[in-house]
């Protein structure tokens, strides 16, 4: 059963879906693989089909490190599934966060924690419905799909559930973890204040 967990982020929830954990600031692999990326543009472009949103599929060692290049801004990290009802209910209110900010100040990014390690479906199967959920979302954000089994991540990450958001300073430090443990969380009433807080210490 999927669990839902996360890294250093925050999200709004007063139910998890599943167990999950925070995302360390070192996490490594031993099994990294090359970085793939798939787009919504790969197929030919139509009005229903044209989109750049993007996802990559990686390690979690490899989303650290995508996380460590935004040092000098603060980073947003939204830890889902596409079989967990509040990330998804949430995650317009992260694509609107990433809006209402420029690049250079706010990154906003997703990891989605969709495979569970079952042989039946292997992380390229994940690929296309993962993307699907997050083209209808207009999610035009970092958007990256984890290659090691959920379970395992919530055990590093050391988090109970999904969702989870990780909100990492200007010092490229988590400044804190939102997820169950919090006794539920939004990003219009947690989140985004929180941001502005970062934002106005780094100046």
């Amino acid at each position: 059963m999927l669990r839902t967990h996360l890294l250093a982020l925050p999200l709004l929830i007063a139910v998890g879906c599943g167990p999950k954990s925070e995302v360390p600031t070192t996490a490594t692999s031993k099994t990294a693989t090359p970085v793939e990326v798939m787009s919504a543009t790969a197929a030919p472009e139509t009005k229903e089909t044209k989109s750049d949103v993007q996802l990559k599929v990686c390690s979690l060692e490899e989303l650290n490190q995508a996380i460590a290049k935004h040092k000098g801004k603060v980073v947003v990290c939204d830890m889902w599934s596409t079989s967990c009802a509040p990330c998804l209910r949430e995650m317009p209110n992260l694509v609107a966060l990433s809006g209402k900010h420029p690049a250079d100040k706010v990154v906003c990014m997703t990891a989605s924690l969709d495979y569970e390690g079952l042989p039946d479906q292997p992380v390229a199967s994940l690929q296309e419905p993962v993307l699907k959920v997050l083209t209808e979302k207009q999610a035009k954000l970092e958007n990256y799909l984890l290659n090691e089994e959920s379970e395992k991540v919530y055990e590093q990450l050391k988090f109970s559930s999904i969702p989870a958001v990780y909100v990492y300073g200007t010092d490229g430090k988590i400044a804190k973890l939102f997820d169950e443990s919090t006794g539920g969380f939004s990003y219009e009433k947690d989140i985004n204040p929180f941001v502005e807080e970062l934002l106005k210490g780094a100046k």
